[in-house]
């Protein structure tokens, strides 16, 4: 259980770091 409560914090990261990389990319091709 400890393991997919992990994995799952290391997902939501994940998809926050795409999101982070996506915004700064938008904000730099203004």
């Amino acid at each position: 259980m400890d393991f997919l409560k992990h994995g799952s914090i290391f997902y939501l990261y994940g998809v926050g770091g795409i999101a982070f990389i996506i915004g700064m990319l938008i904000i730099f091709k203004k």
